[in-house]
């Protein structure tokens, strides 16, 4: 985790994006958004209203876009990120 990029979208279980942010920045992960600097795009277990009439927002569409490109950016869901934590 040190040194990589993580930005998050959607509603967290975990908690407010500011703990989500804090978790990252005090085991040495760098907290932005997204760009093709960006390492790992969390997305919130409580997701989004809109998800389930398929809009995604611009943050997953945009990752999808650069991932597709050939970045190696993962799309990781909370409970893997949130799971990895305990670690």
């Amino acid at each position: 985790m040190p040194g990589n990029v993580f930005c998050f979208t959607g509603e967290f279980v975990f908690g407010p994006s500011s703990l989500c942010e804090q978790a990252i920045q005090t085991r040495g992960g760098l907290v932005g958004g997204i760009t093709k600097k960006l390492n790992y795009l969390m997305v919130g277990g409580l997701g989004s209203p809109e998800w389930k009439h398929g809009s995604f927002g611009t943050k997953i569409e945009k990752a999808v876009q650069y991932r597709a490109g050939g970045l190696p950016l993962r799309i990781v869901h909370e409970d893997v990120w949130a799971g990895s934590l305990q670690g």
